[in-house]
């Protein structure tokens, strides 16, 4: 086989088109995003979010600095906190905040009606599943918990457990069940307007005599649960998973409720809207899926296994992929504080 001398070989290179000439090893290198630039300028990043645990946003956090080197403020709270806080600062033309993060659809549709938030179109997107998106681009879903009940493995034995959900008002259990508060939490306002599909008001009277322990935040039912405080609960899949994961005396039972997720929208008058493009792109993101599921919850991504104790989203058993309710948020929060009052003066 012959080979070109030297400077022949230097002549053809030469004489090679640059576009050529550029598909080198080093010119696969990523380009930085042109918007990082833009949200240092602007500065930090502020979220305010429902997500949990502590440890969670800790690791979500520090991934989305060592990717764009952008600092994040974050305001934690239970979905109804968040909400509010966001509400009331809105009102006095406060604007602190680029990303909300909520686990009530409701809550989101509101802000979309009092055009509180701005399109956008994660670079995601396409990996999301089509249940956790809006063809709107008013959120995207980063990840997903189920609603399913629990028991604490000590106190009931997994045949005696209530099957049905109905169950959980049967007089049996009164005073061993522990729920996420309707007024403070997106999962128990879910829950309400399932069993209120289902049930009626009538079955939430009987629960609310049943005097339940109603938990402002989702976390703090596992908690009781398993210090064994209460003997039944609702559980929010993440937070139940994560008790597994640390072998409490915990167990799902039967099927779950329904499932929803945390969202990621883009305030209107965010003070840098480019940074948190880049949050919204991070979290729903592989690497971010691979955080939520190793902390408990479903990634809102189709490419990422179930948390532990779960099987993946594709064979999760749900009872209602929607609740559908012809009532609003206001008007349900009305009929149950009523009901709460009548339950508490035991008329």
């Amino acid at each position: 086989m012959s080979h070109l001398p030297r400077l022949s070989r230097r002549l053809v290179l030469a004489a090679l088109p640059a576009s050529i000439l550029l598909y080198s090893p080093a010119s696969f290198a990523q380009a930085p995003d042109p918007r990082i630039a833009a949200a240092k300028a602007a500065g930090k990043v502020n979220w305010y979010t429902s997500v949990a645990p502590d440890e969670l946003r800790k690791e979500l956090i520090e991934g989305f600095k060592k990717k764009t080197g952008l600092d994040v403020v974050v305001y934690y709270g239970g979905t109804g906190t968040v909400y509010s806080r966001l509400s009331t600062e809105r009102r006095t033309k406060s604007y602190n905040v680029d990303v909300v993060t909520l686990g009530d659809p409701d809550l989101v549709d509101e802000l979309t009606t009092a055009n509180a938030l701005k399109k956008y179109r994660s670079a995601n997107f396409a990996s999301v599943q089509d249940a956790y998106k809006d063809k709107n681009d008013q959120w995207v879903g980063i990840c997903f918990y189920g609603l399913t009940k629990a028991i604490n493995t000590n106190l009931v034995k997994p045949g005696a457990a209530p099957q049905s959900w109905a169950e959980l008002a049967d007089p049996k259990w009164k005073g061993k069940v522990v729920i996420s508060d309707p007024a403070k939490s997106a999962s128990g306002l879910l829950m309400l307007k399932a069993m209120v599909k289902e049930q009626g008001w009538p079955w939430v009277e009987k629960l609310l005599r049943n005097d339940p322990l109603a938990i402002a935040i989702a976390p703090g039912i596992e908690q009781v649960l398993a210090n064994g405080e209460r003997s039944v609960s609702t559980a929010a899949t993440s937070f139940l998973s994560e008790t597994m994961k640390a072998k409490g005396p915990v167990e799902a039972v039967g099927e779950v409720l329904f499932t929803s997720p945390l969202t990621a929208s883009l305030i209107a008058e965010a003070p840098n809207p480019k940074g948190g493009e880049l949050l919204i792109d991070y979290l729903t993101s592989k690497e971010a899926g691979d955080s939520f599921r190793k902390f408990g919850w479903f990634s809102s991504r189709g490419d990422v296994e179930g948390p532990y104790g779960f099987p993946s989203a594709s064979k999760l058993k749900v009872k209602y992929p929607t609740v559908d309710l012809p009532l609003t948020r206001s008007q349900l929060l009305e009929q149950y504080g009523q009901i709460v009052q009548k339950a508490k003066s035991g008329s």
